[in-house]
């Protein structure tokens, strides 16, 4: 058994880019992994060194649970580091440890700095001792055991396993945006492609309830909480949506759904600007309900003049369904829950006209359902698993 003492962190897209970008995404990746880190009361330093961040802990398994869900990591491993001069005599030593009964191995060896041989060189080397200690083979197709070797100028980093990440950008480096979530599948991974852009993700939820606390109870906080681990920070914003329901009875059936959504998104962009957010997240992906059409969303759109995002639009049902099971949120989401677009706007006309869509708003007596449902505002605050008010 190694006893691994750092994690290795690949950053991906990170490394790309421009020296001043990239040392500022950098400084953001450190900041967020140490954040995570102290959450679970783990102690570490985190280390820069060519293209790579470097994790010393004594709690080397648990910290690598925890950091596969940071943004911005690409991969990590557990690892053992040792010095270069070391290096030989450890693979002689702990060969047996290091290939567990495997037949047949290789090494992949990335190395940064001056040294008087080629990764090839060492690898060949390396692989040698390894085969005359174990009597095993070298199979660079079809090895049952690959040992992964990272050189850094004069320490070595030695691990087993690469295990993927999140990847994208650090968590906040792109700036606020606030996402309009419903108990749905959709809107949390939305809310979770934004977040792996680099997006601080703030929340608005409409709910059909007398206070925000019952949706929170009923389901909202498990679906939140799920976003918001392992230690990110943001606000949710619970508004109920009776005021709207009260009044939209004078419209036709088909336009209810179309003017609900135009209201949800006149009370975001008025929050979003209290809030300082640049944008408006939704769930919606074209054409994959009733009022997902191509004339809906034109229709929609038109109520404000915040940038909307919408990181589903290209995406399938299937394929939001598995990324709603990889981030943790799609158990919470198929639970029954009284879902205010559904409620308010059953059978929704596909082809709404603009014309007529503002015909029946002016019926509505908007100014003042806005005004009254941002007074009823219920604010909660996320910490990780933690929530407050």
């Amino acid at each position: 058994m190694i006893n691994y003492n750092c994690v290795l962190i690949g950053c991906g897209e990170i490394a790309l880019k421009g020296p001043k970008t990239r040392s500022h995404y950098e400084k953001f990746m450190i900041s967020n992994i140490k954040d995570a880190l102290d959450y679970f009361n783990i102690k570490s330093e985190v280390i820069k060194r060519d293209g790579r961040l470097i994790v010393e802990t004594d709690k080397v398994q648990e910290a690598s649970k925890i950091l596969l869900r940071v943004f911005g990591i690409e991969w990590l491993s557990p690892a053992l580091k040792i010095k270069l001069k070391d290096l030989e005599g450890f693979i002689i030593e702990r060969a047996k440890d290091l290939l567990n009964g495997a037949n047949s191995f290789k090494l992949e060896i990335n190395r940064v700095g001056k040294h008087d041989f080629t990764s090839l060189d060492l690898a060949k080397k390396l692989g040698d001792l390894i085969r005359r200690a174990l009597n095993v083979k070298v199979d660079l197709k079809k090895a049952e055991r690959t040992i992964y070797i990272e050189i850094r100028d004069e320490d070595s980093f030695i691990f087993l396993n690469k295990f993927r990440g999140y990847g994208g950008l650090p968590y906040g480096v792109s700036g606020k945006v606030l996402s309009l979530i419903s108990g749905g599948i959709d809107s949390p991974v939305a809310s979770f492609l934004m977040m792996k852009r680099g997006c601080k993700v703030n929340f608005l939820h409409f709910h059909s309830f007398r206070k925000g606390k019952e949706a929170l109870d009923e389901k909202m906080g498990k679906i939140l909480t799920s976003l918001a681990y392992p230690n990110l920070k943001f606000e949710a914003f619970f508004v109920p949506s009776f005021p709207f329901e009260v009044e939209v009875i004078k419209v036709p059936q088909g336009y209810r759904n179309i003017l609900f959504r135009r209201f949800m998104l006149r009370v975001g962009e008025i929050l979003a600007s209290k809030i300082k957010a640049k944008g408006l997240v939704l769930g919606d992906s074209l054409a994959q309900v009733a009022s997902q059409t191509l004339d809906s969303l034109y229709a929609l759109d038109e109520a404000i003049n915040l940038p909307i995002f919408r990181p589903l639009i290209g995406f399938n049902k299937e394929e939001i369904v598995n990324l709603a099971k990889i981030i943790g949120t799609y158990e919470f989401s198929i639970k029954d829950y009284k879902d205010c677009c559904s409620l308010i706007g059953r059978k929704p006309n596909t082809r709404p006209n603009l014309e007529k869509v503002k015909e029946y708003e002016n019926l509505l007596n908007l100014d003042k359902i806005i005004k009254d449902s941002l007074s009823l505002i219920e604010v909660y605050h996320f910490f990780g698993e933690e929530i407050t008010t």
